[in-house]
């Protein structure tokens, strides 16, 4: 493959109610971005290979591009996307194409579901820090067992039972 061939590069697509979560897998120093509020228009030359790589996303509904967000890392572009209409919700797709594109793909790291939306807040706020863990493990700790108070079982009282092993028939 020469440098020349445009190749469309691999994108990585998420959603939550009122954005888009898009990734550019290409390292790209200085790409051409163009935005409309229907589109979104990428060319780059990729490292260390020297592909030209471009693509035109169609969105399925209307964007805001003048609010996008763009952060270029070291291996990619991710891009945040505000949706106009957040009444929409979820879209059933990111573009208008009718079939399967090879280069487009979800990224489930990035993925809410509509039925996700709204959990943070009913378990607490931010669930990364798992609320308070230790009163949790506390309340699943089984109640303490030994005599004196420590957490130990007592099997002192074992001797007291009758040796149930009696009624087992030998083995032949």
């Amino acid at each position: 493959m020469t440098s020349d061939q445009v190749v469309h590069p691999q994108i990585l697509w998420a959603q939550d109610k009122k954005q888009l979560f898009l990734t550019v897998s290409v390292e790209c120093k200085d790409p051409e971005i163009k935005w409309t509020d229907q589109s979104l228009y990428f060319k780059g030359v990729g490292s260390p290979e020297n592909k030209t790589y471009e693509v035109t996303i169609n969105f399925l509904h209307k964007v805001l591009p003048d609010k996008a967000v763009s952060k270029n890392i070291t291996r990619c572009i991710e891009f945040t996307v505000p949706k106009a209409d957040e009444t929409l919700g979820f879209w059933s797709k990111l573009t208008t194409d009718k079939g399967k594109l090879a280069w487009l793909k979800v990224d489930f790291n990035k993925w809410k579901d509509e039925d996700d939306e709204g959990d943070d807040e009913e378990m607490g706020g931010n669930f990364g820090d798992f609320g308070n863990m230790d009163d949790m493990l506390k309340n699943l700790a089984p109640p303490k067992m030994g005599a004196g108070g420590d957490d130990k079982p007592a099997f002192d009282d074992s001797d007291d039972e009758e040796d149930s092993d009696q009624d087992i028939p030998p083995v032949e």
